[in-house]
């Protein structure tokens, strides 16, 4: 059995000291789909507890190192459709310094495990940045397959950019 260096927790009203900051750092930022807005922390912190309350269509766990319990990250399953057993996962947001070491993909295989083996979900898709060619990479690990370019979807650091749709069915999921 694969030992992980990572594991998920529920969100904590607490971590959106750190998720604030990271929707602030400019290279966090430059690697997702969504749009850069100036939101005081209180904003963020509102939204934390929005989240830690609970909506059945969407769920957000923290990523956090088993050597230190320090969070490192956070992910989320989004537009949950109980009844088809489908949703869009949403993007793993990783700290500055835990990028490239590895520890997304470690995370994103738990997250995946949970959803289909725990949660009993047959499909998720998700959207990325074409540009972000790590995301495409890593997804093919995991056995996503490309769906659609939406072209000139999202405008961030002055220019258009293409968003990739890929999906994953449980009978293609493969872990690391």
């Amino acid at each position: 059995m694969k030992e992980y260096k990572t594991y998920l927790r529920a969100l904590e009203i607490d971590d959106y000291i750190k998720i604030h900051k990271w929707h602030e750092d400019k290279k966090v930022y430059s690697r997702i789909t969504g749009n850069k807005f100036f939101i005081a922390k209180v904003r963020d912190k509102e939204w934390i507890e929005s989240v830690v309350l609970g909506d059945p269509k969407r769920m957000f766990w923290a990523i956090c190192l088993k050597e230190n319990d320090e969070m490192m990250g956070y992910t989320s399953l989004r537009d949950i459709d109980w009844r088809n057993r489908k949703a869009a996962i949403g993007g793993i947001t990783i700290g500055r310094e835990y990028q490239n070491l590895g520890l997304g993909l470690d995370a994103f295989d738990q997250v995946l495990k949970y959803i289909f083996n725990e949660l009993g979900f047959h499909k998720l898709h998700t959207k990325y940045l074409e540009s972000h060619l790590v995301t495409a990479h890593s997804i093919k690990k995991f056995g996503f397959k490309k769906e659609a370019i939406l072209r000139n979807h999202v405008f961030k650091l002055g220019k258009y950019h293409n968003v990739e749709i890929a999906s994953l069915l449980r009978h293609e999921h493969k872990t690391l």
